[in-house]
């Protein structure tokens, strides 16, 4: 990869990342000032729409550059379902589980050379 595309790619991400983060801000604003319970209820299901269109289009390219497969990915969901202590098919809004990753072997080898 050359620099230059590494460097747009890079210049893309930061522009979705801007996107995503001023769009969840408004969402959050949006749902912060709703006093009536229905509107409130909509900004949820609005909230829930996105993420399920975020998680879905991760997982989808996931799957189509076969950087995992269906099986990896259900048993991911099945193991991190059971983390709040129910295996319901959802994870509690407070169970947050993030692993620090280790560097691969080969990059530890080459970078003491």
């Amino acid at each position: 990869m050359t620099t230059l595309l590494l460097i747009r790619r890079l210049q893309d991400n930061k522009k979705l990342e801007a996107i995503e983060n001023g769009a969840r801000r408004a969402r959050l604003l949006r749902f912060r000032r709703e006093s009536d319970t229905e509107e409130r209820i909509a900004a949820l299901e609005d909230e829930i729409g996105h993420l399920t269109l975020l998680c879905q289009s991760l997982a989808e390219i996931c799957l189509d550059k076969k950087l995992l497969t269906a099986e990896a990915l259900a048993g991911k969901m099945l193991e991190l379902d059971a983390l709040d202590g129910a295996t319901d098919g959802k994870l509690a809004p407070r169970t947050r589980r993030i692993k620090a990753r280790k560097p691969a072997k080969s990059a530890a080898k080459s970078s003491s050379h």
